[in-house]
């Protein structure tokens, strides 16, 4: 006699059994689409927002202020006249005083000067302002002038012309050189140094030759 197998009864699952189920297979499909979401407002948003006209306008701007406030360490600019002949400015420190950098701040600034004769005349201050474009220096304070052959003026305040060789101060001027002493309310220098005006009420003295057996 054949022997039947008891059958095994299935219970059905209970309701919050079915209900915690749900829960976590929506889990596993919401937490791959939160993350797609997450990416693609980190890289497609900020460049929804970028304007990239606005951006190259900043970017030309910070250069810009870069370069303004940027110091140029021992500058020297230097050119030639219409006969070919050189000049140089040099400095300490410089900045660009304009936007268009066409004006440049020194600190100490030199300019160096050859003159029609051949000799040479360096010209030096605290402060001044070139201007590249049109290559006029215009200098303040504690102006000095001193010809290779021995002459000196000082004053406070003095514009060159480079290219021209000329010089000019409406500020008091004293000088000295080998024949004597000068006192000015102000001087010129025209022709690259071939002549020498003082301006205003001048006072010259000449230094006199030692009597004859005197000591020097």
């Amino acid at each position: 006699m054949a022997l039947d197998t008891p059958s095994r009864s299935v219970r059905p699952p209970a309701p919050q059994d079915l209900g915690r189920r749900r829960l976590i297979a929506l889990g596993k499909l919401l937490v791959p689409a939160a993350a797609a979401l997450v990416v693609v407002a980190l890289v497609v948003l900020p460049a929804l927002r970028s304007d990239p006209v606005g951006d190259a306008v900043q970017q030309r701007e910070r250069r810009a202020a870069a370069d303004l406030t940027a110091a140029m360490i021992s500058p020297r600019f230097e050119g030639r006249d219409g006969r070919g002949r050189p000049f140089a400015v040099t400095a300490s420190t410089a900045d660009f005083a304009s936007d268009d950098q066409r004006f440049v701040r020194l600190e100490l600034p030199e300019g160096d000067l050859l003159l029609s004769d051949g000799s040479w005349v360096a010209i030096t201050a605290a402060r001044g302002i070139y201007d590249r474009e049109d290559r006029l220096m215009q200098l303040a304070g504690q102006v000095n002038l001193f010809h290779d052959q021995g002459f000196e003026l000082v004053t406070e305040s003095a514009w060159l012309d480079l290219p021209a060789g000329r010089a000019e101060g409406g500020d008091p001027v004293t000088g000295q050189g080998p024949i004597g002493h000068i006192e000015s309310q102000g001087f010129r220098i025209e022709e690259r140094g071939a002549r020498v005006i003082f301006t205003g009420e001048s006072r010259l003295l000449l230094y006199g030759e030692p009597p004859l057996g005197s000591l020097p």
